[in-house]
């Protein structure tokens, strides 16, 4: 009588699979069984290598390497990610006898993902000034593991560009009022991940402003806008009353602020602290009809400079800024100026400032060409005044000092 030979493991050789994407649920884990005799059949049972518990879901499939039937294939699959598995094995053989071979726990599957994780943020609320064109919005990206990646940021009918910034950070120009949905996307190690940000944009009022080319030829416009309260610049009190029609010389140390006069004053012909006096007084009244009409802190979200910028520029209490210092203020609170009407329905069209430049213009070409006879002896004293050498106040070139 001739008996079966006892099958038994001659080896097991697990082998994992390659790192999966995240979001990738599961995956095959297959193992290479070795025999030590011939098996007509295998049964194949995964198992988590810890508990020793039967994977839920998980369907092995068992076939001969070669025509020996002691080399088999075990190839598992539904192996769910973060574990490490075990295959159990039962072996039939030809006479119909089965052996259990249960499992062999130095041969370990593991299946692992890759650690990434992309959040395009929360969505964002921003707004567009009315006639300054399409809304732009800056969308930061949180992000791990995937440095070094590519990224990318799409909206449709928008353009979207990475930024030197720190991090992941795009800036999206080109946004439409309403709502539009940014694609982020995040390629690393073969793997794609998506996420995308909901970016609303409203349609509001800004800044309303003139150039001082402007106000000095219409300065009548300016009045409505100093009746409320003077205008305070550098430890002087600009008031409507402190205007007038006159080219007569003022005296530095009796007559009151004259805020046209501060504008009327050619530029070339103005030292540094003088020329941004007139940059400022433009600024404050331009300051004072946003506030009214526009929105004034939407126009300094967007202006060139902030609020806390034009302060220390065109401070109330002096002195001037001066050197460097004054002629990037110089710099700054005339781009400022730059004409902008991004008002809304907050003043009748009669507020705002309209008409021909009037008796303004004639008054300021009459002060201009008087100021252009100043001796080369006169200077600027902090900006306002003119005096001589011998110290002796002379007629007032801006301010009063």
């Amino acid at each position: 009588m001739e008996f079966d030979r006892d099958i038994a493991y001659a080896s097991v050789t697990a082998t994992s699979p390659a790192t999966l994407c995240p979001g990738t649920p599961s995956a095959a884990v297959s193992f290479a069984v070795v025999l030590t005799h011939a098996a007509d059949n295998l049964d194949a049972v995964l198992l988590d290598s810890t508990s020793q518990q039967e994977v839920a879901d998980a369907v092995c499939d068992a076939v001969p390497a070669d025509a020996t039937n002691k080399n088999w294939a075990v190839s598992c699959t539904g192996a769910p990610v973060g574990g490490s598995y075990v295959v159990s094995v039962v072996a039939t053989s030809a006479r119909g006898c089965t052996y259990d071979l249960g499992a062999d726990a130095s041969a370990v599957a593991t299946v692992s993902a890759y650690d990434y994780t992309l959040n395009a943020g929360a969505d964002i609320s921003t707004f567009t000034c009315i006639g300054g064109g399409l809304g732009k919005a800056t969308i930061t990206v949180q992000a791990t593991g995937l440095s070094g990646a590519a990224f990318s940021a799409v909206a449709q009918g928008a353009s979207c560009t990475q930024t030197a910034a720190p991090g992941v950070v795009f800036e999206c120009t080109g946004l439409p009022a309403g709502s539009t949905e940014v694609f982020v996307t995040a390629i690393k190690s073969g793997c794609t991940l998506s996420d995308s940000v909901i970016v609303t944009v409203d349609v509001q009022p800004c800044c309303y402003t003139r150039t001082i080319g402007y106000w000095s030829t219409h300065g009548e416009e300016m009045k409505p806008w100093l009746a409320a309260a003077p205008i305070k610049l550098w430890g002087r009190s600009f008031s409507v009353d402190g205007m007038t029609a006159s080219t007569t010389a003022k005296k530095c140390s009796s007559d009151s602020p004259d805020a046209l006069r501060v504008l009327c004053v050619p530029g070339q012909k103005a030292c540094s602290a003088a020329q941004l006096a007139r940059q400022c007084i433009g600024a404050l009244v331009n300051e004072r009809i946003t506030a009214k009409c526009g929105n004034a802190d939407n126009c300094f979200a967007t202006a060139n400079i902030d609020r806390a910028r034009l302060n220390a520029c065109c401070g109330e209490s002096g002195p001037a800024p001066s050197g460097t210092v004054g002629q990037a203020c110089i710099n700054d609170v005339n781009a400022f100026n730059q004409d902008k009407s991004a008002i809304g329905n907050t003043c009748a069209a009669s507020e705002l400032p309209q008409g021909g430049p009037g008796v303004t213009q004639k008054v300021c070409n009459d002060y201009s060409t008087a100021f252009s006879k100043a001796t080369a002896t006169q200077f600027c004293e902090q900006g306002f005044c003119s005096t001589s050498p011998t110290g002796v106040w002379g007629h007032r070139r801006l301010l009063d000092a």
